[in-house]
This record gives C-alpha cells, sequence and structure tokens, in this order.
C-alpha cells in the first residue's frame, strides 16, 4: 500500500492543477470519484486523460496495475466532461 499524489487539470487555459492523494492499490473509479469532487463535476461524466483516455472501461482497475508509464504517483491526468455521449473539453 503506497500513497500517490495524482494531479488533475482541466482544459481550462487558466485552471490549477488540483492535487489528489491517493493509495495506489485503489480503483480508477475512486480516482474518478475524487477528482470530480474536486471539480466539483458528476463523476460519471468524467474521463482522465494522459496520452490516452481513461473512460469507465477503467473503474474496476486497480491503481498501479494500469499501463505503468501513463499511471504513477506524479501523473497529472486532464479533466474531460462528457455530455450525451459526445466529449467536449473543458
Amino acid at each position: 500500500m503506497t500513497k500517490w499524489t495524482i494531479y488533475i487539470q482541466s482544459f481550462d487555459n487558466n485552471a490549477d492543477l488540483i492535487e489528489i492523494n491517493i493509495d495506489s492499490e485503489s480503483t480508477f473509479l475512486e480516482l474518478r470519484k475524487k477528482a470530480a469532487d474536486a471539480l466539483n463535476a458528476k463523476w460519471e461524466d468524467l474521463i482522465l486523460a494522459t496520452n490516452v483516455e481513461y473512460d469507465k472501461a477503467y473503474n474496476s482497475k486497480i491503481l498501479s496495475q494500469i499501463n505503468i508509464w501513463d499511471i504513477h504517483n506524479g501523473s497529472t491526468f486532464f479533466a474531460i466532461h462528457s455530455v450525451n455521449g459526445g466529449t467536449f473539453r473543458n
């Protein structure tokens, strides 16, 4: 069990990085929920992205077991909000 610091940033040009502390053995859904709370958004509408988009298909995956080069301690994700089946960057 290792604590990770993950950073979330909205696509808003003036957005600050939001720091989220989470256990590396948490699920991706837990990270999505924490990120949504911090962004004041619905977690169901939130997709997080690094060089790929992580959507609901990753919900049950353990953070430390997702490709180590994409998600690790100190990673920065961009927040993408899904609306009516499409996506737009906020």
